[in-house]
């Protein structure tokens, strides 16, 4: 077995133990090396359960995404290889397409009822960032990535996007994580611009929505 092959079929449990393993490092920089942050028990206890549960609940009704994807494709005006070009290129362009999903549901009820479990703690921490609605398929912005099915993108290349887009934005929720060089600040997003993003403070609010 290729290390691709293990990586396929074991993804999933990859990116768990990703984040099993950020939220100990999370734990032992707050406690040993006396970084910022706070992970109260029955918070993120919570927290874990609520990503643990929303999972194989939004798995269930991923059908209504997949099939409006793979009903989209024989209409797309090209077809799009799968290369390392492609491949960055549709996740620049998904990220896009997640700013826009995120200021919707900030911007519209429809949307802030499915988002607002997710600022619901006045936590920050690893653990909020599994604190996700069970019902992500139902707001029908989930449609938005159906464009990138039109101009030529694979079905599976967007979806795989969406998930390293939604693996990536786990490590933005800590506070243990001052700011990164100024080149990385520039270009992506970070703990730092995240922290304003879940700030309550009235010139933040709705701000920094990128993935």
């Amino acid at each position: 077995m290729t290390i691709g092959q293990f990586i396929n079929q074991n993804w999933f449990v990859i990116v768990l133990a990703a984040f099993a393993l950020g939220i100990l490092l999370e734990l032992g920089a707050i406690r040993f090396l006396k970084r910022k942050g706070d992970v109260p028990l029955k918070d993120s206890a919570l927290s874990i359960f609520l990503g643990l549960a929303s999972d194989p609940v939004n798995a269930i009704f991923a059908f209504i995404t997949t099939a409006a994807l793979f009903a989209a494709a024989p209409f797309a005006i090209g077809e799009i290889p799968i290369t390392w070009g492609s491949f960055l290129l549709c996740f620049v362009l998904d990220d896009l397409r997640f700013y826009v999903h995120h200021r919707i549901c900030h911007r519209v009820r429809w949307g802030w009822a499915m988002h607002v479990v997710h600022h619901s703690s006045t936590n920050f921490n690893m653990p909020i960032a599994l604190r996700q609605s069970w019902m992500k398929h139902f707001t029908g912005t989930m449609m938005l990535k159906i464009p990138l099915i039109l101009i030529g993108f694979d079905p599976v290349l967007v979806v795989f996007c969406g998930v390293l887009n939604a693996a990536y934005q786990f490590f933005l929720h800590t506070e243990t994580i001052d700011r990164l060089p100024r080149w990385f600040e520039y270009i992506f997003n970070t703990p730092s611009h995240h922290r304003v993003h879940h700030g309550r403070n009235p010139e933040y609010l709705d701000a920094n929505f990128a993935g």
